[in-house]
């Protein structure tokens, strides 16, 4: 702490210095130092590499200096002469609720006194330039920290965790040959350096000079600075640092992370794109009783009676789950795109089921499934003819109604799942979907309302999700492919989508029997509203059918923080221990899975509905909404999905080339772009790359 001087021109403490060293213990208390000055003088007390500096503290940045002036003596007594550089450190800054990093002044190559004074006036004023910009109602102080000027060889940021996913188990270092500060303050882009828990570099992304890729000894030294500060901090941070040219690390900014920290993650890898065309939207908490489970119990029992999987592990493993509405299975066991898996090995039985037992039983269920799947789809259908007016059925005979659609839908999952594992493999050639969009264009040019195309052609459908609020059917159909008229030769494919379709029909009815239920509520009083019975849970609403009342919602709060419902999951995830989801950070391949021959080009689009004719559609899953526009795009491309999804069926049957499995895609490309499309390679290149 060095204060005014005496008579005799010795420096004398002052209760409120001039300025503060950053090894005196003033320097560590945010409010008379700022949060960034702050931060450093604790890591000097660890020993870590700061460079030496003063504070010219909150309050005295702002009286007017001259270069003869003691603050600028004490200064230069304390650093040296050579250059400087002057930075904010305001007790705004540098928080855990936010960092506000790059909102006030630096200004760096500080040559002389005169340059100096200026250079402090300019940092402690950039507070009002800040209230302005955030709109504050009073002007953030600011503390002046000063600092040597060091030439850095390379420099930028470094996260104590992945910011994108916030997995604990990794880091990311930002750095470019030109600085930390081109990095901090977004001039250039820097090269990216993914970073194991050691500091090992997992994948390095970016452009930059000749310098800018840092090496295995200097990824662990940066990764040792940042974990000691993250354990000094009580949480990862986002820490600042230069190499100068000896290739000395120094620590020049650490602030908290304002990344949400999601924890390593452990598990199975989870998708959503094999059950998209089935729930292509997140669900409410009663859809999610009502759907999910017998989803769950028959993909289990399929998976089983397939032989594979082991029982130990269907027993261990929850093969289907839901990450807050959205539903997700298990791509170890189902996808058949995943690194290292092939449906198409793995059902040859030669090489996948060597058992004999296994063999003999997979045999003859092979044998034996298209009998039971067709008679499935008799009985289902009869079932359901029998069920009659809804408004006729008592309370119970509604709750009764849906537990047996709960044994309904398990059985039609299973054989489907099953229809498609061990059957001939082979896509239908007149999917539901390809009825359906026939259906819909019909009835839209015969101007009937939803309700009227539904009761005369159920099958539409097959291009909505299921909602216990109610389904809307797309408005408009672009160019309607040509689609086959004959049924296939094919009757297993057949009795896959029939099956399919059954599951839709079931979801329905029990969504109206919800619905019915629900007004009954709400006409009682048991409800505000009737759309109030979504939000309930399935024991919930039992409870209030049986007299039983429902918790207050004070008294019942949801199983976990639901996320917002227009937030998607990633691709590909696993769970962290708090059961959410930590997207995998896989390398590029840079290509998916041909699903639709041919070549074509276009600009990338994101919006479905707002496509323009020859887009190339990017999205993340092939929903079943997404069929009525197929006709207008030019190429259409998915992160998840197969060859054998409805919609890459449909491109192939349209001509239009169809890539899957491409991950990445929503982030690879940008909207507007002009890509290239080769949908038998499964490559999508920007025309200026392909070029």
């Amino acid at each position: 702490m060095i204060g005014d001087t005496d008579r005799h021109g010795r420096p004398t403490p002052l209760e409120d210095p001039l300025v503060v060293a950053l090894d005196h213990e003033q320097a560590v208390d945010p409010a008379r130092v700022g949060g960034k000055a702050a931060a450093l003088a604790r890591a000097v007390r660890l020993g870590l590499p700061v460079l030496p500096g003063v504070v010219v503290p909150v309050g005295r940045s702002s009286t007017p200096l001259d270069p003869s002036s003691p603050t600028i003596a004490a200064i230069r007594r304390a650093l040296g002469a050579g250059p400087l550089i002057a930075r904010s450190s305001s007790p705004m800054e540098d928080g855990a609720d936010a960092s506000m990093a790059g909102q006030f002044a630096t200004v760096a190559d500080i040559a002389d006194d005169h340059e100096l004074v200026g250079a402090i006036g300019a940092v402690a004023a950039s507070g009002q330039a800040v209230a302005r910009a955030a709109g504050l109602d009073r002007v953030p102080q600011v503390a002046v920290l000063v600092q040597p000027m060091v030439v850095a060889s390379v420099g930028g940021v470094c996260f104590g965790i992945d910011p994108l996913t916030g997995r604990s188990d990794r880091k990311l270092a930002v750095v470019s040959d030109q600085g930390p500060g081109v990095v901090v303050d977004g001039s250039v882009e820097g090269v990216r350096h993914l970073l194991d828990e050691r500091g090992r570099v997992l994948h390095r992304t970016g452009a930059g000079g000749p310098g800018s890729a840092l090496d295995a000894a200097r990824c662990r030294a940066l990764a040792e600075l940042v974990d000691r500060l993250g354990i000094e901090f009580g949480g990862p941070q986002d820490v600042e640092f230069l190499f100068d040219r000896h290739g000395t690390l120094h620590l020049l900014q650490s602030r908290p992370v304002t990344t949400e920290v999601r924890g390593a993650p452990t598990g199975p890898v989870y998708g959503t794109g094999p059950v998209a065309e089935t729930f292509p939207d997140p669900l409410g908490p009663l859809e999610v009783d009502l759907w999910v489970p017998p989803l769950a119990e028959a993909m289990r029992e399929a998976l089983g009676l397939a032989a594979l999987a082991p029982a130990r592990t269907l027993r261990r493993r929850p093969v289907v789950i839901e990450v807050d509405g959205w539903v997700a299975v298990d791509l170890d066991l189902v996808d058949p795109d995943a690194p290292g898996r092939s449906w198409r090995p793995r059902l040859d039985l030669r090489p996948a089921l060597r058992r004999t037992r296994a063999a003999w039983r997979v045999g003859r269920l092979r044998a034996a499934l298209p009998a039971l799947a067709a008679d499935l789809v008799v009985r289902a259908d009869d079932a359901m003819a029998e069920v009659g007016p809804l408004s006729a059925l008592s309370d119970r005979q509604l709750v009764g109604l849906l537990q047996r659609c709960h044994e309904g839908l398990r059985a039609l999952h299973a054989h489907e799942i099953l229809t498609g594992l061990l059957a001939a493999g082979e896509p239908a050639r007149l999917t539901g979907v390809s009825v359906a969009l026939r259906a819909l264009s019909a009835g839209r040019a015969e101007g009937l309302d939803d309700d009227e195309i539904i009761v005369r052609s159920p099958v539409v459908l097959a291009l909505t999700g299921p909602r216990i609020g109610g389904v809307a059917l797309p408005r408009h159909v672009s160019d309607v492919p040509d689609l086959p008229s004959e049924v296939t030769d094919r009757p297993s494919a057949t009795l896959r989508e029939a099956l399919r379709l059954r599951v839709r029909w079931v979801h329905e009815l029990t969504a109206r029997a919800v619905r019915e239920l629900g007004a009954r509520l709400a006409e009682r009083g048991d409800l505000p509203a009737p759309e109030a019975v979504a939000a309930l849970r399935l024991d919930d609403l039992i409870g209030l059918v049986t007299g039983r009342p429902a918790p207050a919602a004070s008294d019942a709060p949801p199983d976990h923080p639901r996320r917002p419902r227009t937030t998607h999951p990633p691709t590909r995830f696993r769970l962290d221990a708090a059961g959410r989801d930590v997207a995998l950070d896989e390398p590029d391949r840079g290509s998916g899975t041909p699903a639709g021959p041919g070549v074509a080009q276009g600009p990338v689009t994101f919006a479905p509905d707002g496509a323009r004719a020859g887009s190339v559609l990017v999205v993340r899953d092939l929903r079943p909404d997404l069929a009525p526009g197929l006709g207008r795009l030019a190429a259409l491309v998915a992160e998840s999905g197969s060859p054998l999804a409805h919609l890459a069926i449909l491109a192939r049957e349209a001509g239009i080339p169809c890539v899957v499995g491409f991950r990445g895609a929503t982030t690879r490309f940008r909207e507007g772009q002009q890509v290239t499309v080769d949908g038998s390679a499964g490559t999508v290149r920007p025309i200026e790359e392909a070029s």
